[in-house]
């Protein structure tokens, strides 16, 4: 009978234990908040650059039990996210990388990507790279933020945001845009990505003194449609007209 008992007492801890431990863990074994890691290509492969990109692609079984967070750590991770600037513009680019990795669709499509777009949106540290860091290391930096708000503002994607959502949305790009502007690691293609958002979303609500000055027929309008290119003025332009749009929204309340 004692044996018994201390059978139980030691089965209900380690059951508990495990049951725990299980749950802070994906059924694919990646952490709730961390990227699926990528294999690496093997040194000196032979492999075709088409068996390159399948190698390196998500598989969809664990596309399918990443949790939505971890989802979005692994798009930013995903080893040729840089091919968004391979496009004729970063629009064409996103759309070249979805073509050849399926986190980006599969991200589309989860019900619960905009409270955790907005999520990893807030945590942005804008001049968050180390001091000491190189130009290679600080460009990287700047690119995952770049990549972020490319993701963000497709959309698929806005289209996802509520009312509440939407409002904190426009006072982080706000404050990222801001903040982007007295670094001087951050040249104009960089910070333009934030306007890009900012328009896109005025353009979706069709917020009337935006539409009153949108031209997209003129080039120095594309970073509405494409981020690039873009000029001061129409920069300044999005975000001065941003400040109205915030009172819009927060009137609807």
């Amino acid at each position: 009978m004692k044996k018994t008992l201390f059978t139980l007492h030691l089965f209900v801890p380690t059951t508990l234990l495990c049951l725990f431990a299980c749950q802070s863990k994906d059924p694919c074994g990646v952490e709730p908040d961390k990227a699926y890691q990528f294999p690496s290509i093997p040194a000196n492969s032979s492999m075709t650059i088409a068996e390159r990109e399948a190698y390196v692609n998500l598989p969809a079984n664990i596309s399918q039990c990443l949790t939505t967070r971890s989802l979005i750590e692994t798009c930013l991770a995903y080893p040729n996210i840089s091919l968004i600037d391979a496009g004729v513009n970063p629009q064409s680019g996103y759309r070249l990388v979805s073509t050849k990795f399926r986190g980006l669709n599969d991200l589309s499509n989860r019900e619960d990507r905009s409270v955790h777009l907005l999520d990893k949106y807030r945590s942005v540290v804008v001049s968050g790279y180390p001091t000491t860091a190189g130009l290679a290391a600080i460009g990287n930096y700047t690119a995952k933020i770049y990549y972020l708000e490319v993701i963000i503002s497709q959309e698929i994607n806005l289209k996802s945001f509520n009312l509440e959502q939407k409002i904190s949305l426009v006072e982080q790009a706000r404050a990222v845009y801001e903040q982007k502007r007295t670094d001087a690691n951050y040249g104009l293609y960089r910070i333009a990505s934030s306007d890009t958002l900012l328009s896109r979303l005025m353009k979706a609500d069709r917020y009337q003194p935006f539409l009153a000055v949108y031209k997209p027929n003129e080039p120095d309008w594309d970073v509405v449609a494409f981020y690039w290119p873009a000029t001061p003025l129409t920069v300044q332009a999005i975000y001065e007209l941003s400040t109205g749009y915030l009172t819009f929204l927060k009137r609807q309340r």
